[in-house]
């Protein structure tokens, strides 16, 4: 699903078992969503199940891709999701436009980043600055669990590239 340039409110959906895979060096975005320019807020629901296929570095968020936008995580579940590279359930990352993620209540877990030839980050979250790059990216967690999610560094959070992650809980 893509969510470009919008205002989306999340309400018990069921997002699930979607797959996106790149083609040879392009880029792979959020199997389950992928939001642009956008705010996105999950109130209740689950997106679970979908995965990034293949085993390209490029591919990012088995969950969602959150690129220059809001995310604000009020309830629900981010569970089961799969990636080659990072972000098992999320993948968070600014550019040229801030983005902010704020955790106040659900579930991020048994997210997976799969192994390949270039490590694995963050099976729960991945927080980034893309290359260039000159606004912040920052996950403010203030409820809810993360927790169970798998990768070889960093299993649960991974901040990178100047990005930060803030646990207030």
């Amino acid at each position: 699903m893509l969510v470009a340039n919008s205002t989306l409110n999340i309400n018990g959906a069921i997002i699930t078992k979607n797959k996106t895979s790149a083609q040879s060096g392009a880029w792979s975005h959020g199997a389950g969503m992928f939001v642009e320019f956008s705010t996105v807020t999950l109130n209740s629901g689950v997106i679970s199940n979908n995965e990034n296929i293949g085993n390209i570095v490029n591919q990012i968020g088995g969950g969602l891709q959150i690129y220059c936008s809001k995310f604000y995580m009020n309830g629900g579940k981010i569970i089961n999701n799969k990636t080659p590279k990072g972000g098992g359930g999320i993948y968070i990352n600014s550019e040229n436009t801030p983005s902010i993620m704020i955790m106040t209540d659900g579930i991020i877990s048994n997210n997976t980043v799969i192994e390949n030839a270039h490590g694995s980050e963050g099976g729960g979250i991945v927080a980034s600055i893309e290359f260039n790059g000159n606004s912040p990216t920052t996950v403010y967690l203030r409820g809810g669990k993360i927790e169970n999610n798998i990768a070889s560094f960093s299993p649960d959070m991974y901040a990178r590239s100047g990005a930060q992650i803030i646990d207030e809980r």
